[in-house]
């Protein structure tokens, strides 16, 4: 009798195990699957000169069909040379996917810096630049310390299949939000986009309150205690 329960409770740790590692989805595996409608809806909404629609579909396609899927790992550089992977950072993330040609204003920057100062020992703030390591340097002189500033660079550098899907597929910026197993939380493009000649003071306050939302829900899922930020 002891002998059968034993089988059988094997068994069943087999089959949850098995079922476990069949539902880990990469992000990639979700794009091959539902990224061509989405692209295409896109297309049709931008030639419609309809910004709320394509802000539309890029919440749809996050929250229904990417969130919980896992990023996929590959390897960037660091401003010292150093190669890391995406899996190397072991606390959740907030990846910051951009191009070294955009420009963030200050209040934007004022409000990363500010939650990677607070948040930093709880998270790991990662600004990627898509390109070399002198744009890149260039692009984020602003940004603190707090902040982990990587690049990846396709004239040297032949990543995997994600890769191209992150800089061509969501467009700049766009905020991943990690959870420590690397699944993703949630999505993002940011706060509220103002002009440069907008008051600083509110596009800052926005984006902390923007971003905070989905800061709370990481610690939250790290079992970490949340402290409301104040905004100005």
């Amino acid at each position: 009798m002891k002998s059968l329960i034993t089988i059988t409770l094997l068994s069943l740790a087999q089959f949850c195990f098995a079922q476990t590692g069949a539902s880990k989805v990469s992000l990639s595996d979700a794009l091959v699957a539902y990224g061509n409608k989405y692209q295409t809806e896109c297309k049709k909404a931008i030639l419609a000169n309809d910004m709320e629609r394509v802000d539309f579909l890029f919440d749809s396609i996050s929250q229904q069909y990417l969130k919980g899927k896992y990023f996929d790992d590959f390897t960037i550089n660091k401003l010292s040379g150093r190669e890391i992977k995406i899996s190397d950072y072991e606390k959740p993330v907030v990846l910051i996917s951009v191009a070294t040609w955009y420009m963030f204003t200050e209040g934007e920057i004022k409000a990363m810096n500010a939650l990677a100062k607070k948040y930093r020992k709880e998270i790991d703030f990662v600004v990627l630049y898509w390109g070399s390591k002198r744009e890149a340097r260039k692009a984020s002189r602003d940004f603190k310390s707090c902040i982990n500033v990587t690049y990846f660079d396709e004239a040297n550098n032949q990543g995997s299949y994600i890769v191209g899907k992150i800089k061509h597929f969501f467009g700049f910026p766009t905020f991943f939000y990690l959870n420590s197993d690397k699944s993703i939380y949630s999505m993002s493009r940011g706060g509220v986009k103002k002009p440069f000649y907008a008051e600083q003071d509110l596009v800052y306050n926005n984006n902390i309150n923007t971003h905070f939302v989905f800061i709370k829900g990481l610690l939250i899922n790290a079992g970490l205690e949340v402290e409301a930020f104040a905004t100005k």
